[in-house]
């Protein structure tokens, strides 16, 4: 009897492109989130991208590619936002929230989740956006740059997308 009712309990198995698929279909893209507003009657699951994240004297130690993507702690998620209430808007109005996310073990792990232990938020003003902005675009250009075989391709992509107004 037992068997019988955790059988029906369990998802299908599928794959992660039908699973974002069935996310979507209940979700809803919300800015911050006050706890105070959320309806104890349900879970709230928040996905997003995160990318590693290094203070300027680590990533000076962390040369290779292996070494910025194994025994990392930290992880960055950014938001932009504008003072009016939309996520984006013109230049000079636009914000960004830069959540840092530090973890209870090192990513990867043997288990797909890892405990979040301590997060924090600093908010880059319009002028810190553009600078951080533009010190993405020349870090994406070195290292097209300083390959050993430089490949044109890539790096003509890379100038294509660096002309905008930042």
């Amino acid at each position: 009897m037992t068997r019988t009712r955790n059988k029906h309990l369990k998802e299908p198995k599928i794959t992660s492109r039908e699973g974002v698929d069935r996310l979507k279909k209940c979700t809803r893209k919300i800015g911050k989130v006050d706890p105070n507003e959320l309806d104890n009657k349900y879970a709230y699951i928040q996905v997003t991208h995160v990318t590693p994240f290094f203070k300027e004297k680590e990533l000076q130690r962390r040369l290779t590619d292996f070494e910025k993507n194994n025994n990392v702690y930290s992880f960055m998620y950014e938001t932009p936002f504008t003072k009016v209430g939309k996520s984006h808007g013109e230049i000079h109005e636009q914000f960004k929230r830069r959540t840092v996310l530090l973890t209870t073990h090192s990513f990867p792990f043997v288990k797909k989740r890892i405990e979040v232990n301590n997060k924090t938020e600093c908010i880059l003003s319009p002028l810190e956006v553009a600078i951080d902005e533009m010190n993405a675009k020349v870090a994406d250009l070195r290292e097209v740059v300083d390959l050993a075989m430089p490949d044109m391709k890539k790096l003509q992509l890379k100038l294509q997308g660096s002309v905008s107004a930042q």
